[in-house]
């Protein structure tokens, strides 16, 4: 199905590209574009820079390694929440933490830290912890532009729990691992906004 008219797909872009007249999209992008979206000639998007930043754009060219995009007027960048909260929590098994890190961007979450714990059953080395934090940095961005966030969320190095803040709690209740942390993000951006109005 091409892209749809009403809800333009959003796509960041790197600092400074919006300042062009076109941009061209090579890699995972292009690829998303073209083979998962079926990005076509004339397909609208919403481009943005990460940092407020925000320019309408019209695929100009879907070639066999890049795409071409025409920039148009400015657009809108959608506001970020009004705190910046950042989730910890240990890693846990499979790749449930690339759930946290989708579900909490599409809640509100500013940044994640992946939490290294004495028993924990994921244990993160340096050279794991890099590719996991690239791979976890992808999600994010994926979910941002899903969700219509302006920003990505950063995925910052493990640390271990020792340097986090002790005594935190959500409730009384018993959550899931990777829903903790979405659970979280809402309640506390709704008793926020909710002091705030």
């Amino acid at each position: 199905m091409p892209l749809d008219e009403r809800a333009p797909r959003r796509l960041f872009v790197a600092p400074g590209s919006l300042a062009e007249e076109s941009v061209t999209i090579t890699g995972p992008d292009h690829r998303h574009l073209s083979l998962v979206l079926r990005a076509r000639k004339g397909d609208p998007l919403t481009l943005l820079d990460g940092s407020g930043g925000a320019r309408r754009a019209t695929v100009a060219d879907v070639g066999r390694s890049e795409t071409r995009l025409s920039l148009g007027a400015e657009d809108r960048c959608p506001p970020d929440p009004p705190v910046r909260l950042t989730v910890a929590q240990a890693a846990p098994k499979g790749d449930r933490f690339s759930e946290v890190v989708q579900h909490g961007t599409e809640a509100g979450a500013w940044a994640f830290v992946p939490l290294l714990t004495e028993r924990g059953v994921v244990r993160l080395d340096a050279k794991d912890a890099e590719g996991r934090t690239a791979r976890w940095q992808a999600v994010a961005k994926g979910a941002a532009e899903q969700s219509g966030r302006g920003s990505v969320p950063a995925i910052l190095p493990p640390v271990p729990l020792s340097q986090m803040a002790a005594v935190v709690s959500i409730g009384p209740y018993v959550f899931r691992s990777e829903t903790a942390a979405v659970a979280a993000v809402a309640i506390l951006l709704d008793r926020i906004g909710r002091g705030a109005a």
